[in-house]
């Protein structure tokens, strides 16, 4: 039996680079799957223009293609999401397509929800009468009984070139796959395809069992790159039904020199918050997102799966549902108080410390230098690396509630805001008060605070204005390895900083726009 076999790197892999992809590893992937017996490559998506920036592979528009496709010598394939057809009124993705005879793309696969099927069958139609090959991928057909298969099969057009179904949630065992295999081969006679997710290590095995119940189109991705765990990977189909001379050099050359270290860098594949989320029949979206937080620790990331579990729709992926995970996880209640202290920093020098093993030799000087002159030293969250503060500012830190219990256990004052914990009467919070500035934060005399992100270093910074310092210094905040958003959270809060007459010198080097200050410029 013939198996049809379909490379997906590009646009399953968008889900982590955002459809962007650098020169150097467009060539060595073209090189490695123009070596092995991949039949098409389907290199992106086709969609309506968003607001928020997604790469070119995102809409695969057919000049891009033209430019750069040229060293690629397999048939081009792209994907167009059911949603986007539905909502697209004015016709305006059907109407990029040019005839398939003037294309580099030859097949336009559709992913498509069972309950989505009959709003697409005359956008099925047009394209294929535009002479493209047209197949149609069933997603989440693991929450599907037989008789919904059944009725999605009775929309589908006779001229589709291939019916895919495919384990978005990454929760199908073999047992799985065979079910679902005979409910398709009941009513439909054309080619059927199996698109594999691997969060629960079965994608291999699921493959296997998919062929010998008769697929004969296969979808994978080198190093299973992909959305959430990822997929199927291209070196084991490779390896697996790639000859008698499976071996590549150009597929290891791909793998070892670019693929493997992104994917260590970005973190797609099996682990077991991906096989939690598959048995919970999560969207692997969620599961994604948290394992990028890294303010979250595992009991926390355990606590907001279990959370998303409860939701009405765990298979869609809501951001609402999300934030409010994390929300109840983090416990963010109304930011209110009866009370405010503050304490005695009139005209003193106050150092700010994050803990950031780049600067542990400028900390460690600093906490020398600090003693000399007398100097406030304040830790944000906890520092590993000297021995004795002032005290210890905390806001809101998804893992803090555990980390308060150790150190009330010292004499080490912990400033922060009562109302950000569920129950902070066990814990020694000796200070607390409360800030607003500008569009995202504001202050008033009361001491009030509402900051819309988790920036504590900038709770510190107005804290200690508020009491009176005379210069506030920063040592270890370098805004290195944080997300965009949150850089430019703190570039948007330092500026607002900036506007209220709070000077912050930085005694360490940083991204951030903020004057420097040698250390040793202080030693008499």
């Amino acid at each position: 039996m013939s198996i049809c076999w379909l490379d997906c790197t590009l646009r399953d892999g968008g889900y982590y680079t955002n459809w962007c992809y650098s020169e150097d590893l467009l060539n060595k992937y073209y090189e490695a799957v123009n070596d092995i017996a991949v039949d098409y490559v389907e290199v992106g998506l086709r969609q309506i223009i968003k607001d928020n920036y997604k790469g070119p592979f995102a809409y695969c528009h057919e000049q891009f293609l033209d430019e750069m496709l040229t060293g690629l010598e397999k048939p081009v394939a792209i994907m167009v999401d059911a949603k986007e057809l539905i909502a697209d009124d004015a016709n305006k993705i059907l109407n990029s397509f040019a005839k398939e005879s003037e294309s580099v793309i030859s097949l336009v696969r559709i992913a498509c929800n069972q309950h989505e099927i009959s709003s697409i069958i005359d956008d099925l139609k047009e394209l294929s009468n535009l002479g493209y090959k047209v197949a149609i991928n069933l997603m989440q057909v693991s929450q599907l009984s037989n008789d919904k298969i059944r009725e999605f099969i009775s929309f589908l057009p006779d001229q589709l070139e291939c019916l895919y179904f495919a384990d978005s949630l990454g929760n199908m065992l073999p047992k799985d796959i065979e079910r679902v295999m005979s409910t398709i081969k009941e009513s439909w006679h054309g080619a059927v395809g199996f698109h594999a997710h691997n969060n629960m290590g079965q994608a291999s095995i699921n493959v296997q069992t998919a062929i010998e119940c008769g697929a004969t189109w296969i979808d994978s991705t080198i190093t299973g790159m992909g959305r959430g765990a990822g997929n199927y990977e291209t070196e084991v189909h490779q390896q697996n039904y790639g000859g008698p001379d499976s071996s590549s050099i150009k597929l290891i050359e791909a793998v070892e020199s670019v693929f493997q270290p992104m994917k260590v860098k970005l973190g797609w594949g099996r682990s077991m918050f991906y096989e939690l989320g598959a048995k919970m029949s999560l969207h692997p979206t969620y599961i994604q997102k948290l394992v990028g937080v890294t303010k979250l620790d595992t009991h926390a990331k355990i606590s907001c799966i279990q959370e998303i579990a409860k939701s009405d729709f765990p298979n869609k992926f809501s951001a609402q549902v999300l934030q409010a995970s994390l929300a109840l996880v983090a416990d963010l209640g109304p930011l209110t108080h009866d009370k405010s202290e503050s304490m005695d920093l009139l005209q003193k020098s106050v150092v700010l410390v994050v803990n950031n093993p780049d600067h542990i030799i400028d900390i460690k000087a600093l906490s020398t230098l600090s003693a000399k002159k007398n100097w406030k030293i304040f830790s944000i969250n906890g520092c590993s690396f000297i021995d004795k503060y002032d005290g210890i500012f905390a806001l809101r830190n998804l893992n803090f509630t555990r980390i308060l219990k150790t150190l009330t256990k010292t004499d080490i004052p912990i400033i922060s805001d009562r109302v950000r914990f569920r129950d902070v009467s066990e814990f020694d919070v000796k200070f607390n008060a409360s800030y607003e500035i500008g569009e995202n934060y504001g202050i008033n005399k009361e001491g009030l605070v509402h900051l819309r992100e988790e920036l504590t270093i900038i709770y510190a910074t107005l804290y200690c204005w508020w009491c009176g310092a005379e210069n506030i210094f920063w040592v270890g905040a370098d805004g290195k390895g944080i997300d965009i958003s949150e850089l430019r959270e703190m570039t948007s809060a330092i500026t607002e900083l900036k506007n209220l007459g709070i000077n912050i010198e930085t005694l360490s080097e940083t991204v951030y726009d903020l004057p420097f200050r040698c250390h040793w410029d202080f030693y008499d």
